[in-house]
């Protein structure tokens, strides 16, 4: 760019006249939009020093995934006046947008957003300088799940709220499968057990209702909330009824008391729903992003990469992020929010396809190796242990119904699984595969194991995930680390996931080296960038 200019618009709340304000702020000289762009005539004041180049790391190691590092905005108050306004403002919370452009392009079409997000909390001031800490897209999800809980306010013999032992207790959400899980029971004289709360646009099903480990028999659905705390209405002794819709969520009701531990299968909506990637989603969509605010690019490649059903289901108060953590490293992936406000996520694997830059040693400033064989170990994968198919409710045998002497026992588990079967799936919270390649070892004598832990639910699944994950972790890769000065040509197109090609002579790079772009600070105006690249 011949004249550069960047242009900072921070959302602040003006407390003292309860009113929403948006500050403008550019570096150089002062700038005007054009009356025909919006806002009209808005002013660009000339005290910005530093417009806060975010970092992106998307890998570091198998299971650590995304994070992001966001620069600081600094403000230049050498005369004292501005620091005086903005100290009655608040700004945690609200938007910082970035953008980066020729001085007189169009607005804002002309321009490129280097980024698109939140205050972390309010700026720091000194005598000079006032200090802005944006957060990305993920600092957002920094919030509770669902905060929906118990009132404890039945009026026995109605009521699905629970009494005092409830009472503040966060409410059950099934976002995939929840197999073996225990309901709670919200009204002790009904016998209503509770399910999960509505999530999305299908409902929570509830099936194969085992008292002891030993199913009941499923009786017709009910068609909502009167129906289910109709008496005339009850199932019959041994039975129960659910109730699934997606206004109400899920509950059941039995027709007896039961003589021990109450479980039951819950699963949202159809098996195509229940995916890393679209439970992922789906979370986001739960609370309150948009879905052109979702990649739907990187929910598709997800799916595709790995379509098996998960185990997903939160009982206790979660925060977003940690759930969404959650998801993405199961698949071997890490979320973020990108500069232009969209959320991705996306699956790390071997650098592949064509490259979208090469990075010579003609405009490399440093260079190193960080981790030679790129595990964050000391040497490559040999193994992968992968736990998998969760059981939400450990039953042992002692507490189990039926008679394992019998060939008839009447136990059964998720799977169709029946007698001495069952009692070994209910026995273990989790399954695991492993894949195995011992040559490893003939070159690296310390080879190591990776154990890893998926939310999938399927073995087959399970065990495709793990022999990819070892492919990807049994050679050994270098996590290379660089400072280059891009062209601009270069920095549109570098991005984390990427494929570049690496030369250089001294690290054996001399024919060029394909890799993946893991971590990224691109400074778009002046070209002096750091990379990290895998491969």
């Amino acid at each position: 760019m011949k004249n550069p200019i960047i242009l900072v618009e921070i959302n602040a709340y003006d407390k003292a006249n309860a009113t929403a304000v948006t500050l403008r702020f550019c570096d150089g000289l002062a700038y005007r939009l054009r009356l025909t762009e919006t806002p009209a005539n808005a002013l660009y004041r000339p005290f910005l020093i530093d417009s806060g180049w975010s970092r992106v790391d998307i890998f570091s190691a198998p299971g650590r995934y995304a994070h992001i590092t966001p620069g600081e905005v600094v403000l230049d108050d050498s005369s004292g006046t501005l620091g005086a306004t903005l100290i009655g403002y608040a700004f945690d919370g609200r938007s910082i947008v970035i953008r980066l452009g020729e001085r007189g392009a169009a607005y804002p079409s002309g321009y490129t957003t280097i980024l698109n997000g939140t205050l972390d909390g309010q700026p720091s001031f000194d005598w000079t300088r006032i200090t802005f800490r944006p957060a990305d897209l993920t600092a957002a999800m920094s919030r509770t799940l669902q905060s929906d809980r118990y009132t404890g306010g039945n009026s026995l013999p109605n009521g699905l709220e629970g009494v005092d032992d409830l009472k503040g207790r966060v409410k059950p959400i099934v976002l995939a499968l929840a197999s073996n899980m225990t309901p709670e029971c919200v009204n002790t004289s009904k016998l209503i057990f509770h399910v999960s709360i509505p999530v999305g646009t299908a409902a929570v099903a509830a099936s194969a209702v085992r008292d002891k480990g030993v199913p009941l028999t499923a009786g017709t659905a009910y068609a909502n909330i009167a129906d289910l705390q109709d008496d005339a209405k009850a199932p019959a002794a041994g039975a129960y009824k659910v109730l699934s819709t997606t206004g109400d969520g899920c509950y059941f009701r039995l027709g007896s008391s039961p003589i021990g531990e109450v479980t039951c299968d819950a699963a949202y909506g159809a098996s195509g729903d229940r995916t890393h990637a679209q439970v992922w989603k789906r979370i986001l969509l739960y609370l309150g992003i948009s879905s052109g605010s979702i990649s739907a690019a990187d929910v598709t490649a997800l799916d595709t990469a790995l379509s098996g059903e998960i185990e997903c289901a939160y009982f206790d108060e979660t925060d977003a992020a940690t759930a969404l953590n959650e998801i993405a490293t199961s698949a071997g992936a890490g979320w973020y929010g990108d500069a232009t406000g969209v959320y991705r996520i996306v699956q790390w694997a071997a650098p592949t396809g064509s490259p979208v830059a090469t990075l010579t040693n003609l405009r490399t400033m440093d260079m190193d190796i960080a981790d030679p064989v790129g595990t964050g170990d000391v040497a490559p994968a040999y193994r992968v242990t992968l736990q998998y198919g969760r059981n939400w409710t450990v039953q042992q045998d002692a507490n189990l119904g039926g008679d394992k002497t019998s060939p008839t026992d009447t136990v059964r588990a998720p799977g169709s699984r029946a007698g001495l079967a069952a009692r070994a799936w209910l026995v273990e919270e989790w399954r695991s595969v492993k894949s195995e390649d011992t040559s490893v070892k003939t070159a690296h004598l310390n080879a190591i194991e990776l154990k890893l832990t998926s939310l999938l639910s399927d073995a087959t699944a399970a065990q495709s995930f793990s022999d990819a994950q070892l492919t990807l972790y049994k050679t050994a890769r270098h996590m290379t680390t660089l400072t280059q000065m891009l062209s601009p040509a270069q920095i549109d197109a570098i991005r984390v996931n990427t494929v570049v090609t690496v030369t250089e002579a001294r690290w054996g790079y001399d024919a060029g080296r394909s890799m993946r772009v893991a971590g990224a600070l691109l400074d778009t105006k002046t070209g002096k960038s750091q990379l990290s690249v895998w491969g």
